[in-house]
């Protein structure tokens, strides 16, 4: 068994983005999630540009990337742990490591449209959206990422992550 951490941030304080700010209108209190692997890198989509670990050390990366986060404020990230087999841990790894290596963009329409509009970019991806392709993908439709805002992919893992642990007896 292996274990990927999805830290869901609560953004209101006084780094809130715009997106922050708009998901906050419509889903209280989370607005960006992140999933911490095993090697302490965290997977997601960011609208800010930052240094990124992973494959892409030297570049500045706006978008789906890998980043070394420190969780320490705890008042700040909300976490949930999913325990997974060795082999889904492996393909989830691998779905990541690919989306990180394509630089797919970050999709601010998207991120504002779970919002207001409903449109998204096809091409890029919010933090949410990356977050159920790659991980959750595995074992629920595609179809429920329409949409999908940080506190609805929260609200999703709260109900899997026990019934994933069941299987270990945890």
């Amino acid at each position: 068994m292996k274990h990927i951490v999805l830290e869901f941030y609560k953004g209101n304080g006084k780094w809130a983005t715009a997106v922050d700010k708009a998901i906050l209108l419509v889903s209280k209190p989370h607005v960006h999630v992140e999933a911490k692997f095993e090697n302490a890198l965290s997977f997601s989509s960011s609208q800010r540009a930052v240094e990124a670990g992973g494959n892409q050390e030297d570049k500045k990366v706006e978008g789906v990337r890998y980043k070394g986060i420190k969780y320490t404020n705890t008042k700040r990230w909300t976490e949930i742990i999913l325990c997974v087999t060795d082999e889904e841990y492996r393909r989830i790894k691998l779905t990541c490591d690919v989306l990180v290596a394509m630089h797919i963009g970050y999709d601010m329409r998207g991120a504002i449209g779970t919002v207001f509009t409903g449109k998204q970019d096809p091409d890029k991806y919010f933090c949410s959206e990356v977050i159920y392709d790659a991980i959750l993908s595995q074992w629920l439709p595609q179809g429920l990422n329409h949409k999908m805002h940080p506190q609805k992919l929260y609200d999703i893992v709260e109900v899997l992550a026990p019934i994933l642990a069941s299987r270990f007896g945890v």
